[in-house]
């Protein structure tokens, strides 16, 4: 949604300059309007908060107004800043940027932002009046008959569709067909198109559970349903009563309420409290209205309990979009121990685990695998004809590209079916994508109906998906960054919640079927993602479409405000006239990184986002260092380029996110200055020699209390002055050199390390000239108590003093290897680890593992790697273990396959998978 990106970076803009701590004293007079424009935008958010468009005319409408508007106020403040009229370089040219702005918003600008002042209380006056028209006519529809499907008319199933779906129809069935009495809702999940409703319906009219039901009734639920029309259509459905006598029936209900409610105004008049005659107020009528609605909802309800009570019943609610849907609905369906049943289908994980109640049961339904994906393709295409042999490798590659999609693979069958001959095969197994954009309404339709339904804080964050490459895997966290950046979290976050915030807003799109989960972290964490082509596709069109990014052609008469870049084009985007709105550049090809040369960085002055990580570059950050909008920059440095930062970095005055990559190993030397940017977020370079902290006077400091991440330090001295400016760090890597292990703890300071109260994830790596046994670690050795993952490297640490690790209660996730600990014993106490989920040993020198289940009771994985001296896996761990993996250690993988043969043998535990390799 191009209206909630657009007002979420206009709020930005104005969030920085109301809030800039050096704000100049000449433009207090306008500070007003502009903080004016501020809580306007903010009621207008208010306004659109949850809010999801039907995706009609009107709506299109409104969104555009907001997106115009927003874009308005930032191009009036923006011009001057992308124009100043001073040149000066240094530390006055963030003074003469305001200077201009001042000058901006004297005169005719003043104008122009209390226009765009009064277009926001227009629009927010609009969007109250679209929710009241939308809930009196929910009311109103209420009021009239339902038109439903006739008896007899319920969704057919389609058998040939049920190619590539046999397992999961026999699992439906065994759970509709199970042992348990009491009623259950089995709800079936999984994205449009994937093949929900078409599993539902042949259950539903499979012969074996036909006959075990007294009753049987459909209902699919629209988006925007209506309770009333819901309960009408199962009456009629379960075939309770025709629709005449359903007619009659809440007829009959409405006349003995309109009685009750006649004699009640003739006592009111009677006893003076009401006049005769008088006309009843709006808010009456309404009331009336509503209760009329609640009458014929409990009448319909009834009639349905009724009816089904004492009786077994099979109901399938297809295509639930809230869980309000059940709430509404349950209450008419008698739990009577029968083994009834209830069939839900529906996008989103969340409605469903909200149905299913204790039970925790889902059935989240996959894309198919390559050889069911072809088998449906050539079924769809020939029936039971056979394919001609010549067709087939042609056939697989096509069925591939819809990446187990049965609904895009009906679709491109129907296409295929005109023409089986070689060469047109050819041509669509060549445009697969661009044929199902462009061929198929109904696939289309589905598709927008989940991003129509997204709530507008988050349709911005999946349109933004799509601006990465096909097939590309999305690191969550570099997402969440971007959101960040972008400003889509900032408006309903404190500074220190935004990335807490991010990854609830990435579960909602994983709830609603949107995004696939294809990597996790050891602690289960999500880390990579990938989202559908055909989603990817929509994004793309939808982003186009919205002038949200760039699509493939450019078009000099439009603003460009981000550009995303694939391969090499034959005309870059930067030949444009005007780029001075640009705020993003992301590149992704190693193709187009000479083309990078070509653009004159002077002419993009307001970029906030840089992302060119994935190509070798020539551009060094000095190139970007009179952008003091930029907030994530990401790049990948030439091999001749200089290994060290300038002091220009300190004007990167709102740099959150700053990642750098360089070709060869070598350490990135960072100024002093990198001590006065309070906005930062991540520091993430693969090397860096991070400055002592300055004195105070040398340089004005103020804590980094948005910085959570740091990697990697190498050498730094953990002060207590360094541990003081980085309070809220939650992520940090360390390179420490020296000579004993023991004594490099103690000269960088890492005791100091436990005073970083928020830490979660740290990995320290050793580089010790000397490797003798180490057991002369201070007795203030210790950890943050909130760490979650720890990773030691050449620490040589003794066993023994693992104690202090093994008592961090939140710890999930600990890595030891390439020396981390010394000696041939471990032997762990009772009471530790008691959370620990994820372990890894490679290149120890330990040989005899003490340990029982009690020393590690919730151990779920398990990694050893070129521990040739380890004698045995402790037999007694085994009780939770699901995954051992072991390489390059022999009479360990021997005992990992024991362990596996035990825990089959003796405890029928058959979920403990064993790779072992010699």
């Amino acid at each position: 949604m191009a209206s909630y990106a657009a007002l979420a970076s206009a709020m930005e803009l104005l969030e920085d300059i109301l809030h800039r701590n050096h704000y100049p004293a000449i433009l207090h007079r306008r500070r007003q309007i502009l903080k004016s424009l501020h809580q306007k935008f903010t009621d207008l958010r208010k306004s659109l908060k949850d809010y999801s468009s039907k995706g009609d005319e009107a709506a299109d409408l409104v969104e555009r107004r907001i997106r115009d508007t927003a874009y308005q106020v930032q191009d009036v403040i923006e011009s001057e800043i992308a124009n100043p009229k001073d040149s000066e370089e240094g530390n006055h040219v963030f003074k003469k940027i305001i200077q201009n702005l001042v000058l901006a918003c004297e005169a005719e600008d003043d104008d122009d932002l209390q226009k765009v002042g009064r277009e926001v209380d227009s629009i927010v006056q609009e969007l109250k009046a679209i929710k009241e028209s939308q809930e009196l006519e929910n009311l109103r529809l209420g009021s009239v008959a339902a038109e439903v499907n006739a008896p007899g008319q319920t969704p057919r199933a389609d058998a040939d569709a049920m190619v590539g779906f046999d397992e999961y129809l026999e699992a439906i069935k065994e759970k509709i067909c199970g042992n348990s009495a009491k009623l259950q809702v089995i709800p079936i999940v999984g994205m449009g198109g994937i093949g929900k409703t078409t599993l539902a319906r042949n259950a539903f009219d499979n012969a074996s559970i036909l006959e075990r039901f007294d009753f049987r009734g459909w209902v699919t639920i629209s988006q925007d349903y209506d309770v009333i029309r819901v309960l009408q259509n199962i009456i009629i459905s379960l075939r309770i009563m025709t629709m005449e006598e359903l007619g009659r029936l809440v007829k009959k209900a409405l006349d003995e309420y309109e009685k009750s409610k006649k004699e009640l105004e003739k006592e009111k008049i009677k006893s003076g409290k009401a006049k005769e005659g008088r006309k009843k107020t709006q808010q009456e009528l309404r009331e009336e209205m509503e209760e009329r609605r609640r009458l014929e909802e409990r009448t319909s309800k009834t009639c349905i309990y009724q009816h089904l009570k004492g009786r077994r019943y099979l109901v399938v609610i297809d295509d639930v979009w809230k869980k309000k849907v059940w709430d509404d609905l349950k209450q008419a369906f008698p739990d009577d121990g029968n083994k009834s049943r209830i069939l839900l289908t529906t996008r989103l994980t969340y409605v469903a685990q909200y149905a299913v109640g204790t039970s925790k049961f889902l059935y989240e339904m996959e894309f198919l695998k390559a050889d069911a994906s072809w088998d449906l393709l050539k079924n769809k295409v020939f029936g039971q004809g056979r394919c001609p042999n010549e067709l087939e490798d042609t056939g697989r590659s096509i069925a591939g590209k819809c990446k187990g999609l049965p609904l895009a693979i009906v679709v491109i069958a129907g296409i295929l079916s005109s023409d089986t001959t070689l060469g047109y095969w050819k041509m669509i197994e060549r445009n697969v994508s661009s044929v199902l954009r462009s061929d198929d309404d109904q696939l289309s339709n589905i598709l927008s109906l989940s991003y129509n339904h997204l709530p507008s804080r988050l349709k911005a964050c999946f349109l933004l998906m799509g601006s990465f490459p096909e097939d590309y895997e999305i690191s969550i966290p570099k997402l969440i960054r971007l959101w960040i950046a972008e400003g889509f979290l900032n408006s309903d976050s404190d500074s220190g919640n935004l990335e807490e915030r991010g990854m609830e807003y990435f579960k909602e799109l994983v709830e609603r079927s949107l995004v696939i989960v294809n990597k996790k972290k050891a602690n289960g964490e999500f880390k990579f993602c990938v989202i559908h082509d055909l989603l990817r596709d929509f994004c793309t069109t939808q982003g186009a479409n919205d002038h949200f990014f760039n699509g493939k052609d450019w078009n000099e008469s439009e603003k460009v405000r981000r550009i995303i870049l694939y391969s090499a084009a034959p005309r870059m985007p930067w030949a444009l006239k005007d780029t001075k709105y640009v705020n993003s550049i992301c590149l992704f090809s190693r193709t187009a990184s000479s083309d990078l040369l070509r653009l004159k960085w002077h002419s993009v002055p307001l970029l906030k986002i840089v992302d060119v990580a994935d190509i070798k570059t020539l551009v060094a950050p000095t190139a970007f260092s009179r952008m003091f909008r930029l907030k994530y920059l990401a790049l990948q440095l030439g091999i001749e380029k200089k290994k060290h930062l300038p002091s220009s970095i300190s004007k990167f005055l709102n740099l959150q996110t700053l990642i750098i990559h360089a070709p060869v190993c070598e350490s990135i030397s960072l100024p002093s200055e990198i001590w006065k940017m309070p906005q930062l977020r991540h520091l993430i370079i693969d090397r860096m020699n991070l400055p002592a902290v300055p004195e105070v006077d040398d340089i004005p400091l103020q804590k980094l209390e948005c910085l959570q991440t740091l990697e990697t330090a190498e050498n730094f001295v953990f002060t207590n002055e360094a541990i003081s400016m980085i309070p809220n760090i939650r992520k940090l890597k360390l390179i420490c050199r020296g000579g004993e292990a023991g004594d490099i703890w103690n000269q960088y300071c890492l005791n100091n390390l436990v005073d970083l109260l928020r830490l979660e994830k740290l990995n320290i790596v050793f580089h010790a000239e000397q490797f003798s046994y180490v057991d002369s670690f201070q007795s203030s050795f210790a950890f943050p108590r909130k760490l979650e993952k720890l990773s030691l490297q050449g620490c040589r640490l003794p066993w023994e003093n693992l104690t202090v690790v093994g008592s961090l209660p939140f710890l999930q996730v600990l890595r030891l290897r390439n020396g981390a600990m010394s000696g041939n014993v471990w032997a762990p106490e009772e009471n530790q680890f008691v959370k620990l989920n994820f372990l890894v040993m490679e290149s120890l020198d330990l040989k005899e593992w003490i340990a029982e289940h009690e020393h590690f009771p919730n151990l779920q994985h398990l990694h050893i790697n070129k521990c040739t001296e380890l004698e045995r896996i402790p037999a007694g761990i085994g009780e939770t273990l699901k995954f051992i993996s072991v390489q390059f250690s022999k009479r360990a993988g021997e005992s990992a396959n024991e362990i596996r043969k035990e825990q089959n043998d003796e405890y029928a535990n058959f979920d403990l998978q064993v790779h072992v390799l010699d």
